[in-house]
């Protein structure tokens, strides 16, 4: 029943908006047992809330500082869908950026991005919802956050090495950007308890800080697959992926 609704969530998301290149859906938890379980969903865990929204890169998105960059507001890689023209116009899923690199895995991020930049929407569909597993311990907490700053420092970095045009951008986008992750009154910080430890925070923003340093082993070890997008683009006219 879940993957049904799943199906036609998608199905009804790229019918009413013919100008979307990605279908992203909420992700949510299978369970809650643990304290770091319940500290990943304050940290704004894998659900981006139950209303549909419709990013446009001709919309600047106020609420979102670093649009269309910041891609991990529009959903995440464990539930996402693109058109088959969409992810060979911009070179399906960079390798440089894979969970096995340096760069601790924020491909999915990179995509999304893309499809913006290349003009086409982005829908977030809240039926489209598939179920996670988070991580019961903190030790493995904590290099998951360290790993999603690594990650999201990496993919910036990345951003501006591919397209050199958007450094200015970038650069003006930053300072609301950092003030939107430290802010405790921020949409990102809102929601965190009081006890939520400060060392998450921390270990986010210093992987943050160092994800363009460990861009260069994986970006080298690529460069070979960036030139020759067809080894890792192909399928049928949809491409999904979801992974836990």
């Amino acid at each position: 029943m879940l993957f049904r609704s799943w199906a036609a969530g998608l199905v009804a998301a790229f019918l009413e908006e013919p100008e979307a290149g990605c279908v992203t859906g909420p992700i949510i938890a299978t369970e809650l047992e643990t304290q770091a379980q319940m500290w990943i969903e304050e940290y704004g865990g894998f659900s981006k809330g139950f209303v549909r929204r419709v990013f446009d890169p001709l919309d600047p998105r106020a609420e979102v500082p670093l649009f269309p960059y910041a891609a991990g507001t529009y959903g995440s890689g464990g539930n996402m869908a693109f058109r088959r023209e969409t992810i060979i116009e911009i070179h399906g899923f960079d390798p440089a950026l894979g969970l096995g690199t340096a760069a601790r895995g924020r491909e999915d991020l990179a995509a999304f991005a893309g499809a913006l930049l290349s003009g086409r929407r982005l829908v977030y569909e809240p039926s489209m919802m598939v179920r996670h597993h988070h991580h019961r311990s903190y030790e493995r907490l904590r290099q998951v956050i360290l790993g999603y700053g690594v990650g999201l420092g990496a993919y910036l970095a990345k951003t501006v090495y591919d397209r050199p045009s958007t450094l200015l951008e970038v650069a003006r986008r930053t300072p609301p950007g950092l003030a939107y992750l430290l802010s405790p009154e921020s949409p990102k910080n809102a929601h965190k308890s009081a006890d939520y430890p400060r060392e998450l925070t921390f270990r986010e923003l210093a992987g943050l800080a160092w994800g363009p340093v460990r861009l260069w082993p994986g970006q080298v070890g690529t460069a070979a697959a960036a030139q020759a997008p067809e080894r890792y683009v192909r399928g049928e006219p949809l491409t999904c992926q979801n992974r836990p």
